[in-house]
């Protein structure tokens, strides 16, 4: 059996696990409230562990994965403590989240601009907003794909459209709903494969020690520690993905919630990044993501191949939960209670953003390397 056929195996197994979550825990078609609010059948809100999985997985995407171990591999221990330096992002979305809800009275960052700043304002971070999720789309399904052949080649565009359709499809049936139970089961299932990563390239690296970093490589290994560290008193709110999920639940339980779900994804970052420090230690040249499994044997890329899949699923359903709450709600600033009809809109945004999320990956066609992966 060739490498190909084991990751459509693969592939096809994902499909059929997040099916059976689906199929088991979301109606046919959930109410409007559920779509966007992620409240369950009886109206309840999301309990605690809910919101920490789904907030933890959602900030655990493929592209920053990738981010982890290309980092490690460029400046050591520091790239990766760098990048999960950026996680205290759930911190200070969760304080400044908190003061808004219980001081203000406000039900989103949107209906806060309006009120404060005037619906134009509004609208203005709602387009940028739309830009960053455009940008979701595209950057997880390219950094799957890749395992499933070369950039461009038929493999590589079927597996991008069959994940996206896929998403898209279980995503309108359930919208924010659907989003967060499937994000529990993936948090799981990336956990368990992380350990085994763990396993396998730990035990490497503890019989020939860290890889060794020159001076100049580890100063700005530290400087790019001390950027992140600027950069999260801005950079969560750039992120309806992690915002939306501050208005579901109690003000306290999103202050918990927020707190262990940096925690667990900060951490999941930080340990992932021994495959840069990997790749590294041992002379392996690329993309370590790639270049590792590859390199040890097909179990492993097997490992690495779900757990991109995984990662990439968690993040473009909650892409696509946010961009039908910016259709749907946000940019009419609409208030009272979900509408079918705001749902009906939500469900057509997806659509569009699942489209027009995965152009961007045509620049290869564009001639002069633009939009290979090397260059992003």
């Amino acid at each position: 059996m060739n490498t190909n056929t084991v990751m459509w195996g693969l592939l096809l197994g994902y499909g059929l696990f997040i099916y059976q979550v689906v199929r088991r825990t979301t109606p046919h078609q959930v109410s409007a409230s559920a779509f966007f609010e992620g409240d369950s059948a009886d109206h309840q809100e999301p309990g605690l562990w809910i919101l920490v999985a789904s907030a933890a997985i959602s900030w655990i995407f493929a592209k920053s994965i990738d981010n982890a171990a290309s980092l490690a591999y460029a400046f050591g221990v520091t790239g990766g403590l760098g990048y999960a330096i950026y996680y205290l992002s759930f911190v200070t979305a969760a304080v400044v989240i908190y003061g808004l809800r219980t001081r203000g009275g406000f039900r989103s960052l949107p209906e806060f601009l309006t009120l404060r700043y005037g619906p134009l304002c509004a609208r203005l971070f709602l387009i940028a907003i739309a830009i960053r999720l455009l940008n979701e789309v595209w950057s997880n399904t390219k950094v799957f794909s890749l395992y499933f052949g070369t950039e461009g080649s038929s493999s590589y565009w079927l597996a991008a459209i069959v994940v996206t359709a896929f998403t898209v499809y279980y995503s309108l049936l359930g919208g924010l709903r659907s989003s967060l139970l499937t994000d529990v089961a993936q948090m799981v299932l990336a956990a368990v494969l992380l350990v085994v990563i763990l396993v396998i390239l730990g035990s490497g690296l503890v019989q020939q020690g860290l890889p060794a970093v020159d001076t100049d490589t580890q100063a700005a290994g530290l400087t790019f520690c001390g950027l992140a560290l600027v950069q999260i008193f801005s950079y969560p709110f750039h992120d309806p993905v992690l915002t939306d999920r501050g208005f579901i639940t109690h003000p306290k339980t999103m202050v918990r919630g927020f707190i262990l779900a940096g925690v667990i994804s900060g951490g999941f970052i930080f340990l992932f990044s021994i495959v840069g420090l990997y790749a590294r230690r041992f002379g392996i040249e690329g993309t370590p993501s790639l270049a590792v499994p590859q390199s040890l044997s097909l179990p492993l890329l097997m490992v690495f191949n779900v757990i991109m899949l995984t990662s990439a699923g968690s993040t473009l359903d909650s892409t696509f939960a946010s961009v039908s709450k910016v259709a749907g709600r946000d940019w009419k600033n609409r208030q009272g209670p979900p509408t079918e009809s705001q749902a009906a809109i939500g469900r057509w945004a997806m659509i569009a953003i699942a489209v027009l999320g995965n152009l961007p990956l045509l620049s290869i066609y564009l001639g002069d390397r633009i939009g290979s992966y090397r260059d992003w």
